[in-house]
Order: C-alpha cells, then structure tokens, then sequence
C-alpha cells in the first residue's frame, strides 16, 4: 500500500512538472530554450505579485526573443520589452492593465490578437527604424487607443490611419467625450448620447465613444514613406465613413481589409490589385458601389457576403475565379454578367441573392460550385455569353444539368428535355429553400441528383423519383419538414448523409433491397438520442424486404418494419 502512495506521488510530480516544460527560471517567469539557443517565456512564478514588471534581454547567456500565449498576468500596468523581443505572438499580452507600451525595433512579428483585451492600453510606440510585420489589424477592439506615435511623439500615420512599414494597418479612431462639445460629437445622434451618458450613470462606463472621418483620402506617400498596403481587416468594424478613397501606389489588399464597414457607400478598388482577398467588403451592408479595374483575376470567398444594398457590380474582363461566396446574401443585386475567360464559380457564390433576376455564365465556366443559386427565387433569366438562353424561365439548364427551378408553379413536373436538349442531372441545391413547391416529378431522363437539391422545402408534400437513379445524395430532403411519404426506386443503392435529416413528419418509405450503403444518419434529427422518440415510434415505418440492409437497419434503430414482397 505503501509503494503504490509513493507512486502516485511521483506520478503527481511528473504530471505537475510537465503542464509547463520550463528549461529554466528566474523571480518572476519561466522559460523555455528555443532550438536556436535563445529563450520564450512559458510560464511565471506563482509567488510574484508584482504590477510593473522589465522583462530581461538576457537569462543565462540567452535573449529572450518570444512571450507565450497568455503568460504575463492581467494585473500588470506597466511593461518593459527587452530589445532582444522578436515576436509578439498570439494574445502574448492579452488583457494586461497597461495603459503604454514600447515596442523596441528588434519585433520583426506582431500578432493581430497580441493586445486582446487591454481595454486601458490608449499609446502604442513604435521605435524608428522598426520594420514590424503584422498580419492583422492588432488595434479592432483597443476601445481606449488614442495614439500610436514613436519615440518621438510623430504619429506613425496621419489624421485617418495608423501606418507603419508601407502598410495602412487601422483606421484611426477618435475617442469623443459626449460630455464635451466636439466636431465629431455633432454626428451622434441624441439618441446615442443618451445611451452612453445612461451607461456611465447605471454601469459606471466612460462617456466616450470612438467616432472615425466620414471621408477618409489614404495619401500615396505618409511621413515620407511610399503607400503600397492595406493590411488585413485594417478598417474592420469602422462606422461613420461613407467614403475611403485608395491611392494608385497600393499593391496589395489584405483580407477583411473593409470587413463591417457599416456606413461605407463606394469604393474604387486601385489598379495594381489582381486579387480581390477574402472578405474585402463582407457585411458593408450600405454598399452601393463598387469599381474593380482591369487586371483583378480573382475574386476571392465572401468578398462581397452580405453587402445589401450592393445592387450592379461591373466585373473585369481579366476575372477567371469566383469565390466561394464571393456574392452571398447581396440582397439588391438584380443582374451579373460573368465575362468570358471566368472558369470557376465557387460554392454558394450568389446564393441568398433574392432579388438576382439575370445572369450570364459564359461558356468559358468549367466549375460550378453547388448551391450557387439557392435562394435566388426571382431568376428568371441565365444566358450564355452570346445571349442563349440556358433552358427557360422556370428550368435553368446548362449542359443537361438542371441548375435552377424558377418556376412559380407549386406542382412541379421536371420535363425529360428543354428545347432538344436532354435533361440528365440535377445540380446541387436546384430547389434549396424554395418554400412554395408542393409536389415534384423526376423523369426517368435523370441519373444523378447533387447534394442538398431539395434541402429546407419547407412546404414539400410529396417526390416522384427517377428510376435510373442509385444514390440519394447527402442532405437530399434535409429539413423537408412536410414530407410524408417517399417510394425509392429499385436500382438506388445509396442513401447518403443525412438524406431525409429533420424531415420530422415522415412516415412512410420504401427502401428496395438493392440499397447496400445507408448512412446511419440519414434520417437523423427523426430520432431523439439516436432512437426515434414516441411521436416518431408511432408514425414512421420503413416498408422493405426482410433480412435487407434496410431491415436490419430499422432493427437497429427500433423503427417498425412492413415487409414488401420479394
């Protein structure tokens, strides 16, 4: 009994010792030898309770060159960096009570969440010569930030931006106190003073609020240095500015460089840019104009997700890819022409674009992603590039594929050919989310339907499936809330994931002996803990051969079973 305490005493110590693998330390911290015989601060001792801390240049005859996610503790107000610090990594200084601090020249790296949570920090400064890469906006929610300046005092930007090594890396906010007559205070809204004058009685909240130019002018050249960036989210979450207007020096546009910029009316996009990033205007949901020169190639995921009131966009005869996304939920998009040369359309990328009513898809797409339309209930017209249109107003089809119903009838029969061409698949998500089809027959023409095609009809009743069909695809009737009864047809050996998920109100299929592959899933959301709940027990039942994989199947999940005749 003895050696097994012992035991598990030594175990204890070995556990302990290994949540932080510390090589060596000092009064106040941890640290770990990197590969390149110099140190990162892992850990601190338990026992400092220190508020001011200099962090050390050297320990042991090694620089210390990296701070760990999360070491220094929040009560520290006040922080020295060693000139030896090369990197600031992810929330390395999250939530400290640092109201200043110095960033010596020896950073070469900045995470965009290094300053998370340092709700008091209002000076940054950057030491001249610094040449700093950040890869984000590490200033989005510093509330408080007032300046980023050098040594000096200068301002590493201008009126409008933070600046710093070529790059734009923030709007710069001003902090207006409502209790004090300002320019900017003139813009709120008595309303909005109100609040903040409300939540500093009752919580005691400052009575400042950060207020940005309604026209920002991004110069080519700041304190003397060339314009050539914008960096990631630089102008995330910026409100009040309508317009920001680029200069020709810029190269490069990082990712969700103009992301939420909820009052931003236009943007003119410079001519050296080739890529559209990721996210570049998601959600600016007061868009209206957007001009993308000549050269643009690519337009990236979501770049333009939820822009509202985006309603016309002219793109470049230079695009060849399309986005995931890249257009989803533009709510007042009424007509895109696609030029030629555009061999990719991402996924879902005009999706939810309710009042889309004409496209054109050159014959140049070689890749359509699914879902590309879902949603887009008043498309009524897809042409190619030379004005043919692709299947009519109800059917959209290209290349024997039925991209889209547009239909307005509730009782949709899917004719086997449009204008002699014959009609063979039907594309993922061609019916997703239309909520007024009742009823759809499948001609025996098709032979394979994409995932999700009739996902969230909502109203969907009753199918008719082909017969040369062999697999339901993934989420085929996922959330098909009325369907109530399905007959699948000999030859289908597949039912895929999710299949008939959420379709609560099923209660009765017939499953051919030829289904080999059912997803254990396939009905999932029908079963309550991976077993069918009473309601559910009483009403659905799989009508089948016995001994089939769909019998045993129903064994399995105790759903009654009507056996069929060989």
């Amino acid at each position: 009994m003895k050696s097994l305490k012992i035991l598990f005493v030594v175990l204890l110590m070995v556990i302990s010792s290994s949540l932080v693998l510390a090589d060596i330390r000092d009064e106040h911290y941890l640290y770990r030898v990197n590969s390149d015989n110099t140190l990162t601060i892992v850990g601190r001792i338990a026992a400092d309770t220190s508020t001011e801390v200099v962090i050390p240049e050297m320990v042991e005859g090694m620089y210390v060159t990296n701070i760990g996610k999360g070491v220094l503790p929040a009560r520290l107000t006040k922080v020295t960096l060693p000139k030896s610090l090369l990197i600031l990594d992810e929330i390395s200084l999250r939530g400290l009570a640092i109201t200043e601090i110095f960033l010596p020249k020896s950073i070469k790296f900045i995470d965009k969440t290094a300053f998370a949570g340092c709700e008091k920090l209002h000076t940054i400064i950057i030491e001249s010569g610094s040449k700093i890469e950040f890869n984000g906006n590490p200033f989005i929610r510093l509330y408080a930030l007032k300046n980023v300046v050098d040594e000096n005092g200068k301002v590493c930007g201008n009126e409008d931006v933070y600046f710093h090594n070529n790059t734009v890396l923030a709007a710069r906010a001003h902090i207006v106190d409502v209790a004090v007559e300002s320019e900017y205070k003139k813009r709120l809204s008595t309303a909005e003073v109100e609040r903040i004058l409300k939540d500093h009685k009752e919580y005691n909240l400052p009575t400042t609020t950060r207020m940005w130019s309604e026209h920002i002018v991004i110069p080519e050249n700041i304190n003397g240095e060339e314009v050539k960036a914008i960096g990631s989210n630089a102008f995330y979450g910026v409100y009040d500015t309508k317009q920001i207007i680029i200069p020709e020096t810029v190269e490069n546009i990082g990712e969700g460089a103009f992301n939420y910029c909820r009052d931003l009316l236009e943007i003119k996009v410079p001519s050296k840019i080739k890529t559209i990033a990721p996210y570049f205007c998601a959600t600016s949901r007061k868009l209206t104009k957007v001009t993308l020169p000549e050269g643009v190639t690519t337009i990236s995921e979501f770049a333009f997700a939820g822009c509202d009131a985006l309603n016309d966009i002219v793109l470049p005869k230079t695009v060849q890819i399309i986005g995931e996304s890249a257009f989803e939920n533009c709510i007042s998009l009424k007509s895109i022409t696609i030029p030629e040369g555009v061999t990719t359309i991402g996924d879902n990328a005009f999706s939810g674009c309710g009042s889309l009513e004409s496209i054109v898809i050159p014959s140049t797409v070689e890749h359509l992603g699914s879902n590309i339309f879902a949603g887009c209930t008043k498309l009524k017209k897809v042409s190619d590039e030379k004005g043919n249109l692709l299947g009519n107003s109800d059917f959209i089809v290209r290349n024997e594929t039925l991209l889209h119903y547009s239909g307005d009838s509730i009782n949709v029969i899917i004719p086997e050919e449009i204008d002699n061409t014959k009609i063979t698949k039907i594309f993922h998500g061609a019916f997703y989310g239309n909520k007024e089809i009742k009823s759809v027959e499948i001609p025996d023409s098709i032979v394979a339907i994409g995932d999700e095609a009739f996902a969230y009809c909502t109203n969907l009743e009753s199918i008719k499936l082909s017969s040369n069909l062999t697999v339901l695809p993934t989420g085929l009737f996922g959330e098909c809330i009325n369907l109530t009864d399905v007959t699948i047809p000999k030859g289908v050996t597949t039912i895929g994931i999710l299949c008939f998920a959420g379709c609560k109100n099923l209660g009765k299929i017939v499953i051919p002996s030829t289904a080999t592959k059912m997803a254990s899933n396939s009905f999932n959301h029908i079963f309550t803990n991976h077993h069918l709940s009473k309601q559910a027990v009483l009403k659905f039942v799989i009508y089948t051969t016995k001994d089939s994989v769909a019998d045993k199947y129903a064994k399995a999940y105790k759903i009654q079973v009507s056996y069929l005749d060989e």
